[in-house]
């Protein structure tokens, strides 16, 4: 203490101090010593006791993407990716996959790994085309997750249709249980088959380890999950549910020719998911009026879809063009020249408890729907404004006769599609980026 009492030896003190100034710095040393510790070991515990702590929300890269940090948790290697499995066991929903490749590829510090039963229509055409900071890296069948599981074991699973990968790969998920800690979203299509079934076994044993997002891909499916499915459930109150419009980048040439009006409708060609008759009816109405016009002279509503064809009636057949299993790029390109898409849904199911692929393909295509006030209030994510809206009291080709000509509106729209579409882009890659965030800290 000689050093220390030198520090003071120049102080001038009164009298009634000279005692306890010495005193007094030992107790400040001893305290500085005791708080000097508790901080070390304080940094030593939290830098290894949760995924919390080396995983910050939102973390932004100079260019101003979003990033996950590296994955140090449980045993991961400072620098290790978060390796991420999309498992697509039934050869569909090729639009959805790819939507999930985007949005959790535009994740930084990831390796995304595919296993996918097939590939169709040349979709791997416009999924090359992405521009993703983790872009696939490889594409192998669905068994061989389960090897991949017991070797490393992925950190992340997202089932692109959970409702037929739990069924068709019950070996895998049963992996997944047993033998790693990865953590499942399970992306639902059909809200309704989230009530009992195989399936729903299945899910409800992650969500009993806490291990289980459902993924939506709309709102109003995701309230149907939340409100009628989910709570059957004994495990519901731990399971989160997410909302992903299923939205990709796919180039289109867009109209070529003022002159010519196209309409579409996409879909299976099955009267039991599109109301044909209805729209073949009122068909006639727009031709007429289209007549009348200057700048148009030509109409044609194009089917896009596949399976056994509705019958046309004979007054408009040279008005129809069945476009029949187009490649992606190809359904795209036609899609993006339509003045107006049409939903024409044959049940209300699509309002409630499914969700349309016609939706989000018009605001990929980029092309205005045509849309009542029931669809805008299901699916939430697709601006008024961008649309043609059905007024009260009509039909939806009452709408196209009473909007067909206006090319300044149809400029707009598109352009305000085109808008929602990257705006859509960027939000699903910033709220898969905290999902993943989140997920991991309730491993």
């Amino acid at each position: 203490m000689a050093a220390a009492s030198s520090l003071f030896a120049g102080l001038r003190k009164p009298d009634h101090m000279a005692s306890f100034a010495p005193r007094r710095f030992y107790y400040l040393i001893v305290i500085w010593l005791a708080v000097a510790t508790l901080l070390l070991l304080g940094n030593h515990y939290l830098g290894s006791s949760s995924v919390a702590s080396s995983w910050h929300f939102p973390h932004v890269t100079d260019d101003g993407t979003l990033s996950l940090p590296s994955w140090s948790h449980r045993g991961g290697s400072q620098g290790t990716k978060l390796r991420i499995a999309l498992l697509e066991a039934a050869g569909v929903h090729d639009e959805v996959t790819s939507a999930l490749v985007h949005a959790f590829g535009g994740q930084r510090d990831v390796e995304l790994m595919m296993y996918q039963q097939k590939q169709r229509y040349n979709m791997s055409a416009i999924v090359d085309e992405f521009k993703l900071p983790s872009p696939i890296r490889n594409i192998t069948s669905p068994p061989a997750l389960r090897n991949d599981t017991l070797e490393t074991p992925p950190h992340v699973v997202v089932s692109t249709t959970c409702e037929l990968d739990t069924q068709f790969r019950q070996d895998v998920f049963e992996t997944l249980l047993t033998e790693s800690n990865s953590y499942l979203f399970c992306l639902c299509h059909h809200a309704d088959q989230w009530i009992t079934g195989s399936n729903v076994d299945m899910v409800k044993r992650f969500a009993a380890q806490g291990r289980l997002d459902m993924i939506a891909l709309s709102n109003h499916t995701g309230e149907y999950l939340r409100t009628k499915s989910i709570p059957t459930w004994e495990e519901g109150a731990s399971v989160r549910i997410r909302v992903l419009p299923p939205i990709f980048p796919a180039n289109g040439p867009g109209p070529k020719n003022a002159a010519e009006l196209n309409l579409a409708m996409q879909g299976d060609f099955s009267s039991e998911r599109r109301n044909y008759q209805r729209i073949f009816s009122g068909l006639s109405g727009v031709v007429d009026k289209v007549n009348t016009l200057p700048t148009t002279d030509n109409v044609t509503l194009h089917l896009l879809g596949h399976g056994k064809k509705p019958k046309v009636p004979d007054e408009i057949r040279d008005r129809v063009a069945f476009d029949e299993d187009l490649s992606y790029p190809d359904f795209y390109a036609i899609l993006s020249t339509a003045y107006a898409v049409l939903p024409a849904f044959a049940t209300d199911h699509y309002f409630d408890r499914k969700a349309s692929s016609t939706v989000p393909a018009s605001i990929i295509a980029g092309a205005p729907l045509v849309a009542s006030k029931q669809l805008l209030e299901s699916y939430t994510y697709l601006p008024r404004e961008a649309t043609w809206e059905i007024q009260e009291g009509e039909s939806e080709l009452d709408t196209v006769r009473r909007i067909v000509g206006d090319q300044v509106e149809f400029a707009k729209k598109r352009w305000l599609i085109a808008s929602t579409r990257e705006r859509l882009l960027k939000e699903n890659i910033a709220n898969v980026h905290t999902w993943l965030v989140e997920a991991l800290r309730r491993l």
